[in-house]
């Protein structure tokens, strides 16, 4: 899906990038606490995420009915964060990524090592047609953040126990909601999420107690997608064949070019009435069956590549499975008079050694 929205914006189409869904950040007021547990963890650059005893009266913190305002609560704006000892003045970081937005100023400071926040929001319907995900913020850098929780109406919707580490960056932390959660975002909906303020290492901020942290709800509008779009995309992906069996490289695996190649001996109806080890092997009008029962029975070649069986696409003189993504050669012998279309069986894969062959299945013409 992401591949294809770049292919859209490419040509200047952006009807199906990700959105903001419901208030704008700016707007949404967090109930919110910070502590340090008792579970202490030694200061020291390493993720910080782990069972912590919540403070006393808090124990349901993440579900609707607990009253923040007579626990003693603070309110504030996301993104709540810091830089080193003190709120940060200006955005530490140029960053542009529509999910992550830690280029935004934190309007919220986190003093203790531990925060836990809450919200409850009333949510425009979720439509039919539209992709909807929760990410969180300030998470998509390597050390930008560390291990969280998030809850909806009380129910546990995300769990990471880890930040970001190398060449884990620039990509959206979150997760789908899914069908089976849309009810839970219909009505008024509680989120509430618990953080850990991590302590970047290496050699840029040793030790530096760095956090920038929100939660966001996106949608997006699914891009059409045919059964056309999806079955090119099939014939895209590399295939393994005979020439893979043998050389087992990357290099080896069958690649439809996309350049149908027209093959008049092929087309038609055929039936099959053997396996055999090999096309010579086969002799017409002679008992066939210790080669197996062929789990091809019949195939129908049609003029313009494809076959009766819609994950069958045929070019030249392969045939491409695109339900066991293999390719197969196809080979047409006249024998006695008679035609007879001989076909791979397929089955590559690493357990047979390099010199394994394929067994034919024959079929004759109807």
């Amino acid at each position: 899906m992401p591949e294809l929205v770049a292919l859209y914006n490419r040509i200047g189409v952006h009807d199906y990038d990700w959105r903001d869904f419901g208030p704008d950040l700016s707007e949404i007021k967090w109930e919110y606490h910070t502590f340090d547990p008792p579970e202490e963890k030694i200061w020291e650059p390493g993720w910080r995420y782990r069972e912590v005893t919540d403070p006393a009266g808090m124990q349901d913190w993440f579900k609707p009915a607990f009253d923040a305002k007579t626990a003693g609560w603070k309110t504030g704006n996301a993104p709540f964060g810091r830089l080193g000892g003190k709120l940060p003045a200006e955005p530490w970081r140029d960053c542009q990524l529509p999910f992550c937005r830690c280029g935004d100023p934190v309007k919220t400071f986190w003093d203790k090592e531990v925060l836990i926040m809450r919200t409850k929001l009333k949510l425009p319907k979720l439509k039919d047609g539209h992709i909807y995900r929760l990410v969180v913020g300030g998470m998509s850098h390597v050390q930008g953040g560390d291990g969280f929780e998030i809850y909806v109406n009380g129910k546990l919707f995300l769990q990471r126990k880890n930040g970001v580490g190398k060449r884990a960056g620039g990509r959206a932390v979150g997760n789908f909601i899914t069908k089976e959660w849309w009810p839970e975002f219909d009505k008024e909906v509680t989120i509430a999420a618990r953080g850990f303020l991590p302590i970047p290492g290496g050699k840029r901020s040793p030790g530096v107690k760095r956090q920038h942290f929100s939660v966001l709800l996106q949608e997006m509008k699914a891009p059409p997608v045919t059964e056309e779009m999806i079955m090119s995309g099939k014939l895209m992906q590399p295939l393994l064949s005979s020439a893979w069996q043998a050389g087992r490289g990357d290099d080896d695996k069958f690649v439809y070019d996309g350049e149908f190649a027209d093959n008049k001996k092929i087309v038609g109806e055929w039936v099959a009435v053997a396996q055999v080890d090999g096309i010579d092997a086969f002799k017409p009008g002679t008992d066939m069956s210790a080669g197996g029962k062929p789990a091809l029975a019949k195939l129908s070649i049609k003029r313009d590549g494809a076959t009766d069986d819609q994950f069958m696409k045929w070019s030249g003189s392969t045939l491409m499975n695109l339900k066991k993504y293999e390719a197969v050669k196809m080979q047409v012998k006249k024998i006695d008079s008679e035609e007879y279309l001989f076909v791979e069986a397929g089955g590559f894969n690493n357990r047979h050694p390099a010199e394994w062959k394929s067994p034919w299945f024959v079929l004759k013409r109807q």
